[in-house]
């Protein structure tokens, strides 16, 4: 080997030096800019499961609850309000909830893991109304309007033999 083909160790520890270093760099401005994504204890905290003792709430009774900053109903059946579900059961499209999109411990008759509890998230306006079943050539003009735009309808209507029924909510007063 000659001069020429020496390598220059200073220049070599040089740039390995300023390699390291850039890299250290790089993963010091990232980490902050990851650690940026992940959600806010404020986040989690709106977001985190809310415990309820539902030995506190009398059968038949509705207790509220808040959940990210809305109220929750929670109403604990009595024996006669499990029983008047299967009441219902004939004029439901899907009365297991087998052909919806529902978790495991809800595919049943009551939509519950426990049929003593039900849960549901309160929202949008209220009011007393009259339920009207549409039927015939009322039922006929308004299936196409609401298919439209939720073609998942009739998707659904083809997993089941029973048809989907309309139910217009006519408000009769304010809540």
């Amino acid at each position: 080997m000659n001069d020429n083909e020496k390598v220059d160790k200073t220049r070599r520890n040089l740039v390995v030096a300023t390699s390291v270093v850039g890299g250290a760099a790089g993963v010091g401005a990232a980490v902050p800019f990851v650690a940026s994504m992940w959600p806010s204890e404020r986040a989690r905290a709106a977001g985190a499961p809310v415990e309820v003792d539902v030995s506190r709430i009398a059968p038949g009774e509705l207790g509220v609850i808040e959940w990210r900053g809305k109220p929750v109903w929670v109403l604990r059946r009595t024996k006669e309000m499990i029983a008047s579900l299967k009441v219902v059961e004939p004029r439901l499209s899907d009365p297991l909830s087998q052909a919806s999109d529902q978790p495991k411990y809800a595919e049943n008759g009551y939509r519950s893991a426990n049929p003593e509890v039900l849960v549901r998230e309160r929202g949008g306006k209220q009011y007393w109304s009259e339920p009207e079943i549409l039927e015939g050539a009322e039922y006929d003009r308004i299936w196409p309007m609401l298919n439209a735009d939720r073609a998942w309808y009739d998707n659904y209507q083809a997993k089941t033999d029973r048809k989907i029924p309309l139910v217009r909510l006519s408000e009769t007063r304010p809540a």
